[in-house]
């Protein structure tokens, strides 16, 4: 009997497992279902991107880190307090993040209103390290996009940000005693707080961000770098790249607070690794840090150079970058940035290096080893005879970089058009196609009013349309998706078909020899005595005493 009531525990327990697991099932498949189109239109792929267009499918790229994304509407982030950086190291984001933009090539759309606040407490270094995780899951990292590795991002603004860190590692933990762990795996921006190979072309940012204890800290990028190797599990590489980070025609407006930066904080960039900067610029004030902090760059070396760029506004340490290693090999670069603080080297002529048409403005307070003094007359003069640049006819404005449209403001956006609208994204736009757009803009200016009354008749009949659009492209994945949503699909229903079939066995089993009692309730077919309360099952009949004595 004991074994019988053995085995009847053992089934009721499977039962129970065989539920458990159906439900593990389901859950594993919401779980393993890639982002779809019910959540966006497109199909994640670079030819047909997930289209953004509202604050809860920007903040839910978070759930796809490799698909291609595209803004399809200016999205206003003020409603939410705090808004969670987008990718870690452990867990980077590694797609790709574009927007249409006019004939003049200026973005139509913007992000805007980005608040955010990484901050950590701590009283010594030993509570700092406690902070630590060796798996790259710490969370030092703040932007928009905490962390990235071989992405792409074209034609994105964003407009007034707000953006506040305090992480382990700054200035705050100057003097204290102990190795700091995790300093370097940490980077703070608006835009991308580490980026481990990174393309950026025609991006900007507006707003502030304010660091009270940190490194690497900039407006645009914290660092880029091609390796990040972990502080704990024996030096371990976390994030790696072969690919040279490549940011061409980007700008910051955006004020930088750094005060409580360690090293490593520009307007532009904190530290940059072999990383190519072509016609962006810094226009802003960057204030605070105490080491390698610079107008554009913070410290850039192995490879990084820096081509047709400027910036104006305040520093710290250097007007441009306080690493001459870059300084030596970059051309056609200008700073009128007034330095406040302490500088790194005078502008003498013995400091000027290999570089060429690299100038500081004399008519600024400003410091940048390897550049060469010139009155804003002379720095005009020669940026007038270099490609790529633009002089003004003001005689009081520095030259400007040519072919870019920069936004400041959501006025400043380009204007959407049914062209626009309707064009696939554009990843990697390059100076070739954006002439090639200005000439098609030549060309769109000339329309005759009657063929421009036709196009707007047929956006509107494509407007009409547009119930039947979405539909469509809410039904559209590709054909890995559908064979991977079918095969869970499929797998799902034998799991829970033999799931239910099994219990169904089970409780049949179980119910085989029950009888019904006097008082209606089912019970084993088993005897109880009343007195000692043990089971007696099948027991023989045993005559009555009184029928023993009759007997003799």
């Amino acid at each position: 009997m004991k074994r019988s009531n053995g085995i009847k525990a053992i089934l009721r327990i499977a039962s129970l497992t065989l539920a458990v697991l159906m439900c593990f099932v389901m859950m594993s498949v919401i779980t393993l279902m890639p982002v779809t189109a019910a959540e966006y239109e497109g199909r994640g792929s670079k030819s047909d991107p997930y289209l953004v267009k509202t604050a809860e499918q920007l903040n839910n790229m978070r759930k796809n880190l490799s698909a291609n994304y595209k803004l399809a509407a200016t999205v206003d982030l003020s409603g939410i307090s705090n808004f969670k950086p987008i990718g870690s190291i452990k867990t980077p984001f590694t797609g790709s993040l574009t927007c249409d933009t006019d004939a003049s090539g200026k973005p139509i759309y913007a992000i805007k209103n980005l608040k955010m606040s990484v901050k950590y407490s701590w009283k010594n270094v030993a509570e700092s390290n406690a902070l630590y995780k060796p798996d790259g899951s710490s969370g030092w990292e703040a932007g928009l996009f905490g962390c990235v590795n071989n992405a792409s991002f074209s034609n994105i603004v964003i407009l007034n940000a707000n953006v506040y860190v305090n992480i382990p590692g700054g200035s705050g933990d100057a003097g204290k005693e102990g190795t700091r762990l995790g300093v370097n795996e940490q980077g703070a921006a608006i835009f991308v707080g580490l980026a481990v190979g990174i393309t950026m072309e025609n991006c900007g940012v507006t707003g502030k961000i304010q660091c009270d204890c940190g490194n690497f800290v900039a407006t645009m990028i914290g660092q880029t770098n091609n390796k990040v190797t972990s502080d704990g599990n024996n030096g371990k590489v976390l994030l790696s790249t072969n690919k040279q980070s490549k940011v061409t025609k980007c700008y910051s407006y955006a004020e930088s607070s750094t005060g409580g930066v360690l090293w490593n904080a520009a307007g532009f960039c904190g530290s940059s690794v072999n990383t190519i900067y072509e016609g962006c610029f810094y226009s802003g004030n960057q204030r605070g840090g105490w080491m390698n902090i610079g107008g554009f760059d913070g410290y850039g070396s192995r490879g990084t150079k820096y081509i047709n760029c400027y910036t104006e506004g305040l520093a710290t340490n250097s007007s441009f970058s306080a690493n001459a290693e870059a300084i030596d090999i970059s051309q056609n670069c200008w700073t009128s940035t007034a330095v406040h603080g302490k500088g790194t080297a005078p502008n003498t002529p013995s400091n000027i290096g290999k570089q060429k048409n690299c100038y500081i403005s004399t008519a600024t307070n400003g410091l940048q080893q390897r550049f060469q003094p010139a009155s804003l007359a002379e720095i005009r003069a020669v940026f007038s005879k270099l490609p790529g640049w633009t002089v003004p006819a003001d005689a009081t404005k520095y030259p400007q970089i040519a072919g870019l449209n920069p936004i400041k403001t959501e006025a400043d956006l380009g204007k959407a058009t049914t062209a626009s609208q309707g064009t696939a994204s554009n990843n990697a736009a390059t100076t070739d196609s954006n002439a090639s757009t200005t000439g098609e803009a030549t060309t769109e200016d000339k329309k005759t009013e009657e063929a421009q009354s036709e196009e707007i008749a047929e956006s509107n009949q494509e407007k009409g349309s547009t119930t039947t659009i979405i539909n469509e492209s809410l039904v559209k994945r590709t054909t890995a998706e559908n064979v991977l949503i079918i095969t869970l699909a499929v797998l799902t229903l034998i799991v829970m078909a033999a799931s239910v079939f099994v219990i169904v066995l089970i409780f049949r089993f179980l119910n085989k020899n029950r009888t019904v009692s006097d008082e209606g309730f089912l019970i084993d077919d088993v005897q109880f005595d009343e007195e000692t309360e043990e089971q007696d099952v099948d027991a023989p009949e045993q005559p009555e005493y009184e029928d023993i004595y009759s007997s003799k």
